[in-house]
């Protein structure tokens, strides 16, 4: 049961409960239904077939006694009255089919008991009211009624027969069916008690178990809580299984072995921290003899470093101006660089339009060429033109004439275009080398402009790494101001330490520990050592 979990108990517990309520109202109702079966078999045999039989039974004396009185009457001379018994018979015949149709409505289970009496009843209820005699009743046919009135009797013998066997069948199966309700009864009175006793049980073991297994741990659970309030750590908490209570005890056992420790370690670390505090009190003092020092080892840095920022003031200054004139002669050097990248570009254009020119030379030199050819030949075709030809010949003549001085000419212009060509592109050649030279001077200025810049660069650097470091020593001034106060409030916190030191160990001495707790702590190590300061003493007056 230490192991069986709380959910499962009490699921298994109202489970079962469940279980013996859904039997008992599962045995009243099948009871209930084995009595409503009975009752129902015993009215439809008391209320629906015998009420309607034994009716029938009746309908059918009254309409023989009826008839017999009709044909008395009839023999008698007296229509009057034969007719109105007539009447009557016709009436208690109708009422006998009619009932007889309700007992014959009944639906038996197959199989029923009361089957054969049914079919006994049925056999004499055919052989009295045959189809030949009702036909002669309800038509008033005296002589078929006179001689049908012995077969009715034989038929109706049968039939009373057949009815008083029902009946007493009927009789004796209400008894049976009584009897057997009242020994089911009696059974179901019998296995109710019994269920109910069990379901007692069952609660009672519930009710018992709830009590052992959750009410009484949970109520040691509370106590043990309240011992650790108290400040008692020295209860022993015992297993309780695997289950929540189990798992309830053992996490509680956890908290109380951590609680120990913590509490442990908190009387030990009280020493400890009084310990520190004394230590941290006499290193404050030691501190506060070097920071005096180290006021006056600044104010001396300070000095000097105002005499550095001055000097290096000074070569910013200068380097600054001579960065300004390399930075005009490089300007005024590039000036003169666009000027002869100018003139070389013109010179270049010159050159393209003389090649132009020159080719434009070399078309007409072409076209005198050809010229001269044609005029030959039309020289030629004068010539065989004879007497007619000649006036050509002296046209074509002529202009042979133009031809040639036209290639002359040409050939002239072509020689002065190609020495012109020459020494435009020896002044082209001269113009681009004196480019290459400026380029190489303002390159050169360049250069020393940027080494110029990067040496003011470097003394504005200076200047500020100079200034930025007489901030610093400023500012360590006053934080060394700042420390001769922090000291004071350090010792005065070294003192308030030592006092709530001392507080932590009366609050740790209201808890009670076992000896083997007290035996496992482990000593605490010192924060701190004094003997740090003198250590340090040689940085301190290096600085």
């Amino acid at each position: 049961m230490h192991n069986l979990s709380v959910k499962r108990g009490l699921t298994l517990a109202f489970g079962i409960l469940v279980v013996m309520v859904a039997l008992v109202s599962g045995l009243g109702f099948y009871s209930h239904k084995i009595s409503s079966s009975n009752l129902s078999e015993l009215a439809e045999i008391n209320v629906e077939q015998l009420n309607s039989i034994n009716r029938a039974q009746l309908n059918m004396s009254q309409g023989e006694t009826r008839l017999v009185k009709f044909a008395d009457f009839q023999r008698r001379d007296m229509p009057e009255r034969a007719d109105g018994q007539l009447v009557e018979a016709q009436r208690s015949f109708r009422q006998v089919m009619d009932r007889f149709e309700q007992f014959r409505e009944v639906r038996l289970p197959e199989g029923s008991e009361r089957q054969p009496y049914v079919d006994a009843i049925i056999a004499g209820y055919e052989q009295a009211m045959s189809e030949a005699f009702i036909d002669a009743v309800m038509s008033g046919d005296e002589e078929t009624i006179v001689d049908g009135l012995e077969d009715f009797r034989s038929g109706y013998d049968k039939f009373s027969a057949a009815v008083d066997d029902f009946v007493h069948y009927a009789e004796q199966r209400g008894n049976t069916l009584i009897l057997a309700d009242e020994k089911f009864s009696k059974l179901a009175d019998g296995i109710g008690l019994g269920l109910l006793v069990l379901a007692g049980l069952v609660a009672f073991f519930v009710i018992r178990s709830v009590n052992v297994y959750l009410v009484r741990p949970l109520a040691a659970a509370v106590t043990h809580c309240e011992r650790v309030a108290d400040g008692d750590l020295t209860a022993n908490i015992e297993s309780k299984g695997s289950n929540e209570i189990g798992q309830l005890f053992a996490a509680m056992g956890g908290m109380q072995g951590k609680l120990k420790h913590l509490i442990a370690t908190l009387q030990a670390s009280s020493d400890t921290v009084a310990t520190g505090a004394a230590q941290i009190s006499a290193g404050s003092q030691d501190l506060s003899s070097r920071t005096e020092q180290q006021a006056s080892a600044l104010q001396e840095t300070a000095s000097s470093m105002e005499q550095i920022s001055s000097t290096v003031r000074q070569n910013t200054q200068t380097s600054h101006s001579a960065n300004e004139l390399s930075t005009q002669a490089a300007s005024q050097a590039e000036d003169g660089i666009r000027e002869v990248e100018q003139t070389v570009a013109l010179m270049q254009d010159i050159e393209r339009s003389s090649d132009q020119i020159s080719e434009i030379i070399q078309v007409i030199d072409s076209i005198a060429f050809q010229t001269n050819i044609l005029a030959l030949n039309a020289s030629v075709e004068a010539a065989r033109a004879g007497e007619h030809g000649r006036g050509f010949a002296v046209v074509a003549s002529e202009v042979r004439t133009l031809a040639t001085r036209t290639a002359e000419s040409s050939q002239e212009i072509h020689r002065m275009i190609s020495d012109v060509n020459s020494k435009i592109a020896s002044g082209s050649a001269q113009a681009g080398r004196s480019g290459e030279k400026i380029r190489d001077v303002v390159a050169v200025i360049h250069r020393v402009s940027e080494l110029i810049g990067e040496l003011s660069m470097s003394a504005q650097e200076q200047e500020a790494g100079i200034t930025q470091i007489g901030s610093a020593v400023t500012e360590m001034d006053s934080v060394t101001q700042q420390n001769a106060s922090l000291v004071e409030q350090t010792n005065a916190a070294a003192a308030s330490l030592e006092q709530e030191s001392r507080r932590l160990a009366d609050l740790v001495t209201h808890f009670r520990l076992d000896a083997r707790a007290k035996a496992a702590l482990l000593p605490v190590p010192a924060a701190g050592s004094p003997d740090r300061a003198t250590k340090d003493e040689p940085e301190w007056a290096d600085f």
